[in-house]
């Protein structure tokens, strides 16, 4: 398989990965791939199944999106939990909804819906930011 740098990365074996899902945590099978002139691995379902770098479904990542919008992160997991049963900590909540390093709440939730656009669907619209784009 190519490794996206003008090598071949090997197959390894299957990793598996824990993913919270709306409906319940899945297990995910997938293929690890190392790259032996870039030092690098590499495991390709991650980003078909859009959770690369993270262990939430798009699915949940929306709601956790759409709750971090409206209200405190800690009502919003519980909300999560009681309405979808869907069980995430209060960090994770925060960590989805606030880029590192951002000190406006404008640019917080604008950077947010430009998340959510190019990685959701085009789905989601927050009232205060709505600029007629939306779906």
């Amino acid at each position: 398989m190519p490794c996206g740098r003008g090598h071949q990365a090997q197959f390894v074996g299957h990793r598996r990965k824990a993913v919270y899902a709306v409906l319940s945590p899945v297990g995910v099978r997938r293929a690890y791939y190392h790259c032996a002139a870039c030092q690098a691995g590499m495991i390709p379902k991650d980003r078909t199944l859009n959770i690369a770098d993270t262990s939430l479904s798009p699915g949940v990542r929306r709601m956790i999106g759409r709750v971090g919008a409206k209200e405190p992160f800690d009502a919003g997991r519980r909300d999560l939990e009681a309405l979808a049963g869907v069980v995430v900590t209060t960090k994770a909540v925060e960590r989805w909804f606030l880029p590192r390093g951002t000190s406006s709440s404008v640019r917080q939730r604008a950077s947010f819906v430009a998340r959510c656009r190019m990685n959701l669907n085009h789905k989601l619209c927050l009232e205060p930011l709505h600029h007629g784009n939306c779906r």
